[in-house]
């Protein structure tokens, strides 16, 4: 695995794998910051994954920059020999109805897909999340369907309303609160997959996997906390495990 160690300042140590972005590579990405993050190395204050790179904030004080390197590059060698981060599958469900679906028009004009298609091409299987970030733990996920891959809008939304689901490029998210947005919306989902208060405030985390799955705009509209534990009941399961504590 070739690693690449950039300084950041003189309190962050950015490393990044080389080569483009794929899955494999996110994983080993997460894997190797998660091997960082269980050696306990004496300085390291925190470690912010991204998608092919992650940020160690570090204590100069505690460890100098030539020994923090040197723990990692031992590290680095036993990356690959141990099983990949456990990650787990989240199943969503979206309206994607030209109410919720802003930008529905302008996709079929661009792709000459039809609803239907559009909405099976997000639906047919699971997105990776590479990373969360930009607001509120929105994850960002991969690779879409290559007939859906368009360029960011030429003029962002001053707001994109929360739980918009948008595409952009080979990429798709889940807008975990309002905020402005460059990317296609092509859907909403009623659940909430962000909550300041929880223990853990994101449903979903760097690798796991994000499934669509349509339902209705009336059930959309309609959905309350028991028809989101109902769902979770059918789809989620582990999800309510983490909340039984």
């Amino acid at each position: 695995m070739d690693v690449q160690y950039h300084f950041n300042g003189d309190l962050v140590l950015q490393v990044n794998l080389s080569g483009p972005l794929t899955i494999e590579t996110n994983r080993r990405m997460l894997q190797f910051a998660e091997t960082v993050a269980s050696a306990n190395i004496p300085g390291i204050q925190s470690i912010i994954p991204a998608m092919t790179s992650f940020s160690i904030k570090y204590e100069p004080r505690k460890v100098g920059i030539t020994e923090l390197i040197s723990h990692l590059q031992q590290l680095q060698r036993h990356i690959g020999e141990s099983p990949l981060i456990a990650s787990k599958r989240v199943v969503v469900p979206v309206a994607f109805s030209e109410k919720y679906g802003l930008d529905i028009p302008y996709i079929q004009e661009k792709t000459g897909l039809g609803v239907e298609e559009i909405v099976e091409r997000m639906t047919r299987k699971p997105f990776h999340v590479y990373m969360l970030g930009f607001i509120a733990g929105l994850p960002y996920m991969g690779e879409i369907d290559p007939e859906l891959r368009l360029p960011r809008r030429a003029t962002p939304r001053i707001e994109v309303a929360k739980g918009s689901i948008a595409i952009a490029n080979e990429l798709t998210n889940i807008y975990t609160e309002s905020s402005p947005g460059g990317w296609h919306v092509i859907g909403w989902t009623p659940m909430a997959t962000f909550d300041i208060d929880a223990a853990i405030p994101t449903i979903m985390q760097a690798g796991d996997e994000v499934l669509f799955k349509e339902i209705s705009t009336s059930e959309a509209e309609l959905w309350d906390t028991n028809k989101q534990r109902e769902w979770d009941e059918t789809w989620n399961p582990s999800l309510l495990k983490s909340q039984d504590f």
